[in-house]
């Protein structure tokens, strides 16, 4: 994974798309697609956007909605 170090600014970074992707989410549940579209110009490639998500669900953080194909942000209170 792509996070800032000393040679890598975080602009570049995961974590910055991170943010980018999570603010998208929280405002209105969006299908893989269209959310692909709405980061692509500020993503380095598909394989950023993938683990990125990939991230946001590890974190517990988003879950896929099968029936209506959409991506949501879960509220999550346990910290």
């Amino acid at each position: 994974m792509m996070f800032p170090s000393k040679v890598r600014r975080y602009e570049e970074s995961l974590l910055s798309k991170l943010v980018l992707i999570t603010n998208i989410i929280r405002e209105e549940s969006i299908g893989v697609l269209e959310l692909y579209k709405k980061v692509k110009p500020k993503l380095s490639d598909l394989d950023a956007f993938i683990s990125v998500l990939e991230l946001l669900y590890l974190l517990e953080r988003i879950e896929y909605d099968e029936e209506w194909g959409v991506i949501k942000y879960v509220e999550n209170d346990r910290m």
